[in-house]
């Protein structure tokens, strides 16, 4: 079983789009169970209820195996707010994506990230930030967000990327509540640092599939994992164990 906690589903704007018969496709071409799916488009407009309500209309179309996340610009103040309240109350969506360097906002301004996190535990959700990428996406910065929520579930989408692997090991150790999504994260000797220095239940798997039309690098990044010298009980809750409890399915990780 793998739940691959980091994939996006482009719908035509400024990416080429998928069908979502082209992405189911692609995911039993690369083994995939189940996906967590963000926007791509969205994050370069203002019109997230757009961009929401586009992801929902894809994602439903295989609600057992698509499970789609909403995004909003905090930025937005007020309007924010309201869209994330609809895309989880009307909608049904089962977490928050953030890309803040895309967006434009820091996680340390809490004065329009406050209302969103309270809004995620109101609604027993996760939010997962890129990381990676300074000055908006840094592990520590959002990791500092985490300790002001102990109570919302946080995740590092990328794992620091190549520069900032440490840093993320460092906010996950420090923050119970933050897990970490090993996607598009460093070669494997570092990929294999960072699944020795964290708690095994706050390991996440992804891909980050959806750009273009190429499915080699799903398939890459399942038969890496599938490989790697792990424990099979660490494998096992990287792979979906984790992505079960987090969004809340725990009865089909017995």
């Amino acid at each position: 079983m793998i739940v691959d906690f980091h994939m996006h589903l482009p719908g035509g704007h400024m990416f080429e789009r998928w069908t979502t018969a082209q992405f189911l496709k692609m995911m039993d071409d690369s083994g995939i169970d189940a996906g967590v799916i963000f926007t791509i488009d969205g994050f370069f407009t203002e019109n997230y209820v757009e961009s929401n309500n586009l992801l929902y209309n894809q994602t439903s179309e295989c609600p057992s195996r698509l499970i789609p996340f909403c995004s909003v610009n905090p930025r937005q103040g007020q309007l924010a707010v309201e869209e994330t309240r609809r895309s989880l109350s009307e909608l049904g969506m089962k977490g928050i994506k953030f890309h803040p360097w895309l967006q434009g906002f820091s996680p340390l301004q809490f004065n329009i990230m406050d209302p969103i996190c309270e809004l995620a535990i109101e609604f027993d959700v996760p939010i997962i930030f890129h990381d990676g990428t300074p000055p908006y996406s840094a592990p520590l910065q959002i990791g500092f967000l985490a300790s002001r929520f102990p109570q919302c579930k946080m995740i590092l989408g990328h794992g620091g990327l190549f520069d900032m692997w440490q840093e993320a090991v460092i906010a996950v150790n420090r923050n119970e509540n933050l897990s970490v999504c090993l996607c598009g994260t460093a070669p494997q000797a570092i990929f294999s640092k960072i699944v020795s220095s964290v708690e095994p239940d706050r390991l996440l798997f992804g891909t980050d599939a959806g750009f273009g039309k190429d499915n080699y690098m799903p398939r890459y990044r399942v038969d890496e994992v599938l490989k790697m010298p792990l424990k099979e009980s660490t494998k096992e809750g990287m792979l979906y164990k984790n992505a079960y409890r987090l969004l809340k399915m725990a009865d089909q990780a017995k």
